[in-house]
């Protein structure tokens, strides 16, 4: 059962459906900051305020702003998501305009390299349950921010990024892979909306999974492949087991919305 509490963007199935979504971009209401968020892996305060939930196919999304912050919850319990997302990594977009240009992003998650996944494979193939949590302790400490089509951004472990007020952090709670994001809205150089976004303003917010090489992750990881690949991690309480490992690391998946900032009541 999907639950439609405001509009709700299309788009965001495709971390479900695993198609090529490619919106430009349906516009919905930000909520306005009208309880305590912190940014630490538990999503027990956003329950019952996502703009889409569905679990049928095992997804929560929601946001909130105030005058300063925007944040930002993601949560999934489908197991070929939550492996896209710990294994490509995945960039959340801003366009301070309102459109969908790639103008500053973060990669948080960042995207596992050769070398990081030929350990996973040999972990996996004594223990698949410290494989994940290797991959989860692998993929929270570090980060790039300032990403564009005209620049790699600035690598910075996340803790450092709190000092720029942007806090994120990735963590599994009862299965659920939990994504959350908190950044300021206020101008800065090295911020998503250098000139500052009021409230009532519209801001583009792009998701997209990380690209892989897979021609040169063949090569590197030629004969290491362990019976069995990773698998799932889990199932949760839907989604099932992952597809191919083929599948998981090849989609072409992307999705653009727009978020009308709350004001104040």
């Amino acid at each position: 059962m999907i639950y439609r509490r405001t509009l709700i963007p299309a788009a965001l199935v495709f971390f479900v459906s695993f198609s090529s979504a490619g919106c430009g971009g349906e516009e919905f209401e930000s909520r306005w900051h009208d309880r305590e968020i912190v940014i630490d892996g538990d999503a027990s305060e956003w329950r019952g305020t996502e703009q889409y939930s569905d679990d049928d196919k095992g997804i929560r999304f929601a946001v909130f702003n105030d005058g300063e912050y925007l944040y930002m919850c993601l949560s999934t319990w489908n197991a070929k998501t939550q492996q896209q997302i710990l294994i490509r990594g995945l960039t959340v977009w801003f366009d301070a305009k309102g459109g969908d240009d790639r103008t500053y992003g973060i990669d948080f998650p960042m995207t596992k390299g050769p070398g990081e996944m030929r350990g996973l494979r040999e972990t996996a193939a004594k223990d698949r349950a410290q494989a994940i949590r290797d991959l989860l302790v692998k993929s929270r400490s570090e980060m790039v921010i300032g990403r564009s089509e005209d620049s790699e951004g600035q690598w910075m472990f996340v803790e450092d990024g709190k000092e720029l007020g942007i806090e994120a952090v990735l963590a599994l709670d009862d299965r659920i892979l939990v994504y959350e994001l908190k950044v300021p809205l206020t101008g800065g150089d090295l911020l998503p909306f250098p000139d500052g976004l009021a409230e009532g303003g519209l801001a583009g917010l792009g998701l997209e999974m990380g690209k892989i090489d897979m021609g040169e992750m063949r090569k590197q990881m030629q004969g290491q492949r362990p019976p069995g690949g990773m698998g799932g991690m889990g199932g949760g309480r839907s989604g099932g087991r992952s597809g191919g490992m083929r599948e998981i690391m090849e989609e072409e998946l992307e999705a653009w919305m727009k978020v009308r900032l709350a004001m104040a009541p």
